[in-house]
């Protein structure tokens, strides 16, 4: 009896070292988080829920998003949990996007672009479409989660900041520069 526990025992401490070194090889190998967050939502000082998400960079220098905004104290019936990923290049250059889930105001997200060379594919709620890429451009569909906006901005500084960034999901806006403010000071 007691060999066979010794022999289970050291048989499971073999294979969690194993998995342990598997798993960091494998993570290594593939991305490494460069980045993680949380932004918390308020309405007149009453949390309502927050966004969580990770950027991680592969060996190649693609970025990937990912966030997840959950609003449990939302008062609608069905409460906003949306989950977005977003692929780009190193220059922030987006190729790959996803959104799901109910947001505020009962929209359900379900959309999907694919960026291959010149040629953008969209899946929008049930709507496909194609197109060429504009010159400068990104991917967002409505205003959460909020990484998205920060990866547009980031996008914009990139790019030499572009007057204009046109949206590739039908039914939304270009982003357009208005100048700066600046604040002086002695």
């Amino acid at each position: 009896m007691r060999t066979a526990t010794f022999i289970l025992l050291c048989f499971l401490v073999a294979a969690s070292i194993g998995g342990v070194a598997n798993g960091q090889a494998t993570g290594a190998a593939n991305s490494q988080i460069i980045e993680s967050g949380k932004f918390r939502f308020y309405e007149t000082k009453q949390p309502r829920g927050e966004e969580t998400y990770e950027i991680r960079r592969s060996a190649t220098g693609e970025l990937l998003l990912t966030a997840k905004t959950d609003m449990p104290f939302a008062e609608q019936e069905n409460k906003p949990l949306v989950n977005v990923t977003l692929r780009t290049s190193a220059d922030f250059t987006p190729q790959a996007f996803q959104i799901k889930g109910p947001t505020l105001l009962d929209l359900e997200e379900n959309t999907s672009v694919v960026i291959q060379g010149t040629a953008v594919k969209v899946q929008d709620r049930g709507k496909d479409s194609s197109e060429i890429v504009p010159k400068s451009f990104f991917v967002m569909s409505g205003y959460v989660p909020l990484a998205i906006e920060m990866m547009l901005v980031r996008y914009w500084l990139t790019h030499e900041q572009p007057k204009t960034i046109q949206c590739l999901i039908e039914n939304h806006r270009s982003a357009t520069s208005r100048g700066c403010a600046h604040r002086g000071g002695n």
